[in-house]
């Protein structure tokens, strides 16, 4: 390997490094409409066929290129080390909800902060007992269209003018924990153009992990993106993100309190449905 590609944990400061971010998440709209249909067991070959992709429609400035296939070691992370491009992938567009939507492949290990769950007596003491482990595969009939299966408990709106969607969900399983042994649960935060229970629907493949999967809030705003983005700062902040969970966007924290924080983050919001029990 040639001495100049040798960047020990010095990816970030590459010049290529920023607008090669800028690049896959100014085209992953784009890619994942066209890729809609098929589904990837690897993570990292959403990546290889976006980057192919973004190549063949030319949407790779020259200048880029170069340095963009660089091989960048990180010694701790990567034995081998990763070209520029796949780290971008990595640190701008990876676990987002359009990439994890192409996402089909198995979960490996236990479930996310299984030991404070086993600690609580609620699990076996072998993690590969806990079916939670598991995923259910992605097929076309775990993700249904009826909009009645993941129907929020509860819909609110700010202002009654947007037209994109917050969500928060969970599973049966966590929520059980919380009322039966007060375990905070694991929230799903995400965010969505389209109607949200659609884009639940389209999750539960990758995300349901055996167990139900149940809509506790959603919100009409007119920037869901925006509105997503500063709840998972906050809780970040707050120390609350599960890092070790399926996917980016899954929070320890109690409903009622993650309802709250929406609610001071968007202001105004009205409800528009009751409450049901589930």
């Amino acid at each position: 390997m040639d001495a100049t590609a040798r960047q020990y944990n010095t990816h970030t400061h590459s010049t290529a490094w920023k607008p090669l971010c800028e690049l896959f998440k100014l085209h992953v709209d784009e890619f994942t409409r066209v890729h809609a249909q098929n589904r990837y067991d690897q993570k990292f070959l959403i990546g290889v066929a976006m980057w192919e992709w973004m190549r063949a429609q030319d949407c790779v400035p020259s200048e880029l290129l170069a340095e963009a296939e660089k091989v960048h070691y990180r010694p701790t992370k990567e034995k081998d080390g990763l070209p520029l491009w796949r780290l971008a992938f990595k640190a701008s567009v990876r676990n987002t909800p359009e990439v994890d939507a192409l996402f089909s492949g198995q979960r490996r290990g236990p479930t996310p902060r299984y030991a404070r769950l086993s600690e609580a007596g609620v699990l076996p003491a072998d993690p590969r007992q806990v079916p939670f482990a598991e995923e259910i595969p992605a097929t076309a009939e775990s993700r249904p269209s009826s909009v009645l299966k993941y129907q929020a408990t509860e819909e609110w709106t700010a202002g009654g003018e947007g037209i994109e969607w917050l969500y928060v969900y969970s599973t049966a399983r966590e929520l059980e924990n919380f009322r039966s042994h007060g375990i905070e649960p694991l929230l799903k935060i995400g965010s969505s153009r389209g109607h949200y229970s659609a884009r639940i629907a389209q999750q539960a493949g990758s995300t349901a992990a055996g167990t139900k999967l149940i809509c506790l809030y959603a919100y009409r705003v007119t920037n869901a993106r925006q509105a997503e983005s500063a709840v998972h700062h906050a809780l970040k902040l707050q120390g609350r993100h599960i890092k070790d969970a399926p996917g980016i966007e899954w929070f320890e924290v109690r409903p009622e309190a993650a309802h709250e924080l929406v609610r001071s983050i968007c202001g105004g919001l009205l409800a528009r449905v009751d409450a049901v029990d589930l």
